[in-house]
């Protein structure tokens, strides 16, 4: 809703019919802290899609950025995603990113990273703690290079920079600020 107080810890947020995150009015969400309603991003998975989120999981929005790294050597396919984001701002559902052992932050989502950097967006993001459990629906597309499902969000970005070339894996075991992309 349209609710313009500040929520506390226990508070529940119910999303009525209508609003643009396609979220139905018996979604729930865990919150810590204080928190604005209006600056809540929600990303349009509806009820047990939500299992992986913990009430230890913050909500960032509006993140730097070049404050967070990349799980991935390259990426490819940016350009309409940054001609967008110049256009329009950001758009769609937070990035998913993993507040790694040595306490930076890596994305699971590199693309609207790389996006955001190109085009000068503040990134939106879901902070998962190390620890904090995988979504059952997200945790297949992640899997190890033995194949094996990540349990945590920490597996799923080990994972993922597992499963880069040697060179990436040895110098940026934890993520690099670095990304590969043909600019196209």
């Amino acid at each position: 809703g349209g609710a313009s107080s500040a929520m506390t810890v226990g508070s529940q947020i119910a999303i009525a019919a209508g609003s643009d995150a396609a979220l139905s009015a018996g979604s729930q969400y865990a919150l810590t802290g204080t928190v604005d309603p209006e600056q809540v991003v929600f990303d349009g998975i509806i009820g047990a899609a939500t299992a992986g989120m913990t009430a230890t999981t913050p909500w960032a929005d509006h993140l730097e950025p070049h404050s967070v790294r990349f799980s991935q050597s390259s990426v490819n396919d940016v350009q309409e995603i940054i001609d967008s984001m110049r256009a329009h701002g950001w758009r769609g559902r937070p990035v998913d990113v993993v507040t790694m052992r040595d306490g930076e932050l890596t994305s699971i989502d590199n693309s609207r990273l790389l996006a955001a950097r190109y085009s000068d967006t503040r990134l939106r993001a879901r902070i998962h703690a190390f620890e904090d459990q995988m979504s059952t629906r997200r945790a297949p597309q992640l899997r190890s290079r033995a194949g094996v499902i990540p349990s945590t969000w920490g597996d799923a970005a080990e994972y993922r920079i597992q499963r880069q070339n040697a060179a990436f894996r040895r110098l940026y075991p934890s993520g690099s600020p670095f990304v590969g992309w043909r600019g196209d």
